[in-house]
Protein backbone atom coordinates (compact mmCIF):
# COMPACT_ATOMS: atom_id res chain seq x y z
CA UNK A 1 0.00 0.00 0.00
CA UNK A 2 3.00 2.32 0.43
CA UNK A 3 3.32 2.02 -3.08
CA UNK A 4 -0.51 3.05 -3.71
CA UNK A 5 -2.16 6.91 -4.41
CA UNK A 6 -5.34 5.66 -3.84
CA UNK A 7 -6.66 2.08 -2.72
CA UNK A 8 -10.26 1.35 -3.75
CA UNK A 9 -12.83 -0.67 -1.81
CA UNK A 10 -16.18 -2.13 -2.60
CA UNK A 11 -18.32 -0.89 0.04
CA UNK A 12 -17.88 0.74 2.95
CA UNK A 13 -17.32 -2.47 5.48
CA UNK A 14 -14.27 -3.35 3.31
CA UNK A 15 -13.32 0.08 3.15
CA UNK A 16 -13.42 0.47 7.28
CA UNK A 17 -11.40 -3.01 7.76
CA UNK A 18 -8.72 -1.60 5.58
CA UNK A 19 -8.19 1.74 7.55
CA UNK A 20 -8.79 -0.36 10.67
CA UNK A 21 -6.87 -3.73 10.77
CA UNK A 22 -4.74 -2.66 7.87
CA UNK A 23 -4.02 0.72 9.33
CA UNK A 24 -4.16 2.62 6.01
CA UNK A 25 -4.51 6.17 5.88
CA UNK A 26 -8.16 7.18 5.20
CA UNK A 27 -7.50 9.66 3.12
CA UNK A 28 -5.83 6.85 0.74
CA UNK A 29 -9.23 4.68 0.99
CA UNK A 30 -12.26 5.49 -1.35
CA UNK A 31 -15.14 3.51 -1.77
CA UNK A 32 -16.25 2.68 -5.28
CA UNK A 33 -19.23 0.35 -5.19
CA UNK A 34 -17.85 -2.10 -7.88
CA UNK A 35 -21.33 -2.65 -9.20
CA UNK A 36 -21.94 -1.29 -12.84
CA UNK A 37 -24.77 -2.00 -13.51
CA UNK A 38 -26.46 -1.96 -17.60
CA UNK A 39 -30.45 -0.97 -16.51
CA UNK A 40 -30.70 -1.85 -20.36
CA UNK A 41 -30.49 -5.83 -18.81
CA UNK A 42 -33.64 -5.60 -16.24
CA UNK A 43 -37.13 -4.94 -17.19
CA UNK A 44 -39.01 -2.61 -14.84
CA UNK A 45 -41.60 -5.30 -12.95
CA UNK A 46 -45.46 -3.14 -12.86
CA UNK A 47 -46.99 -4.16 -9.86
CA UNK A 48 -50.22 -5.44 -10.59
CA UNK A 49 -53.00 -7.46 -8.13
CA UNK A 50 -52.64 -10.67 -8.07
CA UNK A 51 -54.30 -13.57 -6.41
CA UNK A 52 -50.77 -14.98 -5.71
CA UNK A 53 -47.75 -12.88 -4.80
CA UNK A 54 -44.11 -14.35 -5.63
CA UNK A 55 -41.15 -13.53 -3.58
CA UNK A 56 -38.16 -14.65 -5.02
CA UNK A 57 -34.24 -14.62 -3.83
CA UNK A 58 -31.04 -15.29 -5.76
CA UNK A 59 -27.55 -16.22 -4.47
CA UNK A 60 -25.01 -18.66 -3.43
CA UNK A 61 -26.38 -21.39 -0.61
CA UNK A 62 -24.07 -20.23 1.96
CA UNK A 63 -24.27 -19.45 5.72
CA UNK A 64 -24.08 -15.59 5.03
CA UNK A 65 -27.34 -15.99 3.15
CA UNK A 66 -29.57 -17.11 5.45
CA UNK A 67 -31.46 -20.00 3.64
CA UNK A 68 -33.18 -21.67 6.61
CA UNK A 69 -34.55 -18.31 7.31
CA UNK A 70 -36.62 -18.37 4.14
CA UNK A 71 -37.53 -21.48 5.16
CA UNK A 72 -38.78 -20.42 8.04
CA UNK A 73 -40.69 -17.45 6.62
CA UNK A 74 -42.76 -19.65 3.87
CA UNK A 75 -43.61 -22.46 6.37
CA UNK A 76 -45.38 -19.43 8.56
CA UNK A 77 -46.94 -18.01 5.07
CA UNK A 78 -47.71 -21.30 3.62
CA UNK A 79 -51.47 -20.45 3.49
CA UNK A 80 -51.01 -16.84 2.32
CA UNK A 81 -50.95 -17.32 -1.12
CA UNK A 82 -47.59 -16.41 -1.45
CA UNK A 83 -44.74 -18.55 -3.67
CA UNK A 84 -41.12 -18.56 -2.95
CA UNK A 85 -39.17 -18.82 -5.73
CA UNK A 86 -35.22 -19.42 -4.77
CA UNK A 87 -32.46 -19.58 -7.10
CA UNK A 88 -28.74 -20.67 -6.68
CA UNK A 89 -26.21 -22.94 -5.92
CA UNK A 90 -23.88 -23.91 -3.09
CA UNK A 91 -22.73 -26.14 -0.70
CA UNK A 92 -26.44 -26.02 1.53
CA UNK A 93 -28.37 -26.14 -1.79
CA UNK A 94 -29.27 -30.39 -0.75
CA UNK A 95 -29.84 -29.99 2.86
CA UNK A 96 -32.79 -26.41 2.10
CA UNK A 97 -33.84 -29.22 -0.35
CA UNK A 98 -33.96 -31.73 2.16
CA UNK A 99 -35.81 -29.47 4.20
CA UNK A 100 -38.20 -28.11 2.15
CA UNK A 101 -38.93 -32.38 1.46
CA UNK A 102 -39.40 -33.12 5.13
CA UNK A 103 -41.24 -30.29 5.95
CA UNK A 104 -43.63 -30.39 3.11
CA UNK A 105 -43.00 -26.87 2.10
CA UNK A 106 -45.32 -27.03 -1.25
CA UNK A 107 -44.74 -23.14 -1.28
CA UNK A 108 -41.53 -23.43 -1.95
CA UNK A 109 -39.50 -23.82 -5.21
CA UNK A 110 -35.73 -24.39 -5.59
CA UNK A 111 -34.51 -23.42 -9.34
CA UNK A 112 -30.41 -23.83 -9.06
CA UNK A 113 -28.00 -21.78 -10.63
CA UNK A 114 -30.37 -19.23 -12.99
CA UNK A 115 -27.90 -17.41 -16.00
CA UNK A 116 -30.49 -14.97 -16.75
CA UNK A 117 -31.12 -13.65 -13.37
CA UNK A 118 -33.04 -10.30 -14.73
CA UNK A 119 -35.67 -12.64 -16.51
CA UNK A 120 -35.73 -14.52 -13.11
CA UNK A 121 -36.56 -10.65 -11.10
CA UNK A 122 -38.81 -9.72 -13.89
CA UNK A 123 -40.84 -12.67 -12.61
CA UNK A 124 -41.25 -12.13 -9.06
CA UNK A 125 -43.11 -9.35 -7.10
CA UNK A 126 -41.13 -9.30 -3.88
CA UNK A 127 -37.27 -9.65 -3.07
CA UNK A 128 -36.56 -10.98 -0.43
CA UNK A 129 -32.80 -11.11 1.25
CA UNK A 130 -32.29 -12.11 4.68
CA UNK A 131 -28.44 -12.41 4.70
CA UNK A 132 -26.66 -12.97 8.41
CA UNK A 133 -23.99 -10.45 6.88
CA UNK A 134 -23.25 -8.92 3.63
CA UNK A 135 -20.77 -6.67 1.63
CA UNK A 136 -21.85 -4.75 -1.38
CA UNK A 137 -24.79 -7.68 -2.05
CA UNK A 138 -25.29 -7.07 -5.82
CA UNK A 139 -28.18 -9.09 -6.08
CA UNK A 140 -30.12 -6.46 -4.13
CA UNK A 141 -29.21 -3.55 -6.77
CA UNK A 142 -30.33 -5.85 -9.10
CA UNK A 143 -33.52 -6.20 -7.67
CA UNK A 144 -33.96 -2.42 -7.19
CA UNK A 145 -33.04 -2.18 -10.50
CA UNK A 146 -35.70 -4.42 -11.35
CA UNK A 147 -38.52 -2.26 -9.66
CA UNK A 148 -38.76 -4.59 -7.03
CA UNK A 149 -39.93 -3.63 -2.99
CA UNK A 150 -37.10 -5.61 -1.08
CA UNK A 151 -37.98 -7.35 2.44
CA UNK A 152 -33.86 -7.68 3.44
CA UNK A 153 -31.95 -7.56 6.83
CA UNK A 154 -30.36 -5.06 8.26
CA UNK A 155 -26.77 -5.41 7.52
CA UNK A 156 -23.85 -4.47 5.27
CA UNK A 157 -24.79 -3.35 1.91
CA UNK A 158 -28.23 -4.17 1.93
CA UNK A 159 -28.80 -1.69 5.26
CA UNK A 160 -26.93 0.67 3.52
CA UNK A 161 -28.50 0.85 -0.68
CA UNK A 162 -32.14 -0.14 0.53
CA UNK A 163 -34.23 2.67 2.54
CA UNK A 164 -36.35 1.38 5.00
CA UNK A 165 -39.91 2.39 4.41
CA UNK A 166 -39.10 4.31 1.13
CA UNK A 167 -37.44 0.93 -1.04
CA UNK A 168 -38.07 -2.11 1.18
CA UNK A 169 -38.75 -3.28 4.63
CA UNK A 170 -35.26 -4.07 6.88
CA UNK A 171 -35.24 -6.35 9.84
CA UNK A 172 -33.19 -8.14 11.89
CA UNK A 173 -31.80 -10.98 10.15
CA UNK A 174 -33.23 -13.66 13.18
CA UNK A 175 -36.92 -12.04 12.92
CA UNK A 176 -39.11 -14.74 11.55
CA UNK A 177 -42.20 -12.33 12.47
CA UNK A 178 -41.26 -9.07 10.90
CA UNK A 179 -39.72 -10.54 8.25
CA UNK A 180 -43.20 -12.70 7.65
CA UNK A 181 -45.01 -8.87 8.22
CA UNK A 182 -43.53 -7.25 6.03
CA UNK A 183 -44.09 -9.33 3.60
CA UNK A 184 -47.43 -9.85 4.00
CA UNK A 185 -48.14 -5.85 4.10
CA UNK A 186 -46.13 -5.53 0.53
CA UNK A 187 -48.59 -9.11 -0.53
CA UNK A 188 -51.77 -6.61 0.43
CA UNK A 189 -50.63 -3.46 -0.86
CA UNK A 190 -49.80 -3.08 -4.79
CA UNK A 191 -49.46 0.76 -4.33
CA UNK A 192 -46.26 0.30 -2.06
CA UNK A 193 -44.95 -2.34 -3.87
CA UNK A 194 -44.90 0.03 -7.35
CA UNK A 195 -43.60 2.97 -5.11
CA UNK A 196 -41.19 1.24 -3.03
CA UNK A 197 -40.07 -0.66 -6.52
CA UNK A 198 -39.84 2.92 -8.09
CA UNK A 199 -37.61 4.71 -5.16
CA UNK A 200 -35.15 1.68 -5.08
CA UNK A 201 -34.84 1.84 -8.91
CA UNK A 202 -33.97 5.18 -8.64
CA UNK A 203 -31.29 4.72 -6.29
CA UNK A 204 -29.76 2.24 -8.41
CA UNK A 205 -29.51 4.83 -11.74
CA UNK A 206 -28.12 7.80 -9.21
CA UNK A 207 -25.49 5.49 -8.01
CA UNK A 208 -25.03 2.25 -9.56
CA UNK A 209 -24.94 2.39 -13.12
CA UNK A 210 -22.01 1.95 -15.27
CA UNK A 211 -21.91 5.69 -15.42
CA UNK A 212 -22.59 6.04 -12.04
CA UNK A 213 -19.42 3.93 -11.80
CA UNK A 214 -16.97 5.40 -13.77
CA UNK A 215 -17.93 8.72 -12.54
CA UNK A 216 -17.38 7.50 -8.91
CA UNK A 217 -13.88 5.87 -10.45
CA UNK A 218 -12.31 8.76 -12.19
CA UNK A 219 -13.32 11.21 -9.12
CA UNK A 220 -11.71 8.61 -6.44
CA UNK A 221 -8.63 8.32 -8.94
CA UNK A 222 -8.20 12.17 -9.58
CA UNK A 223 -7.53 13.03 -5.90
CA UNK A 224 -10.16 15.78 -6.25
Amino acid sequence: SQFSDVVLADSKPVSEMLMSDLGLDPDLVHTVPIAGIDLDEYTTVEHRETEEVTVGTVGRFSEAKNYPMVLEVAERLRDENIRFEVAGDGELYDAIQEQITERDLRNVTLHGLVKDVPSFLADIDIYFQPSLWEGLCITVLEAMASGLPVVGSNVGGIERNVKDGESGCLFDPDDIACFASGITKLKNDVALRQRFGIYGRNIVVESFTQNALANEFEYSISGQ
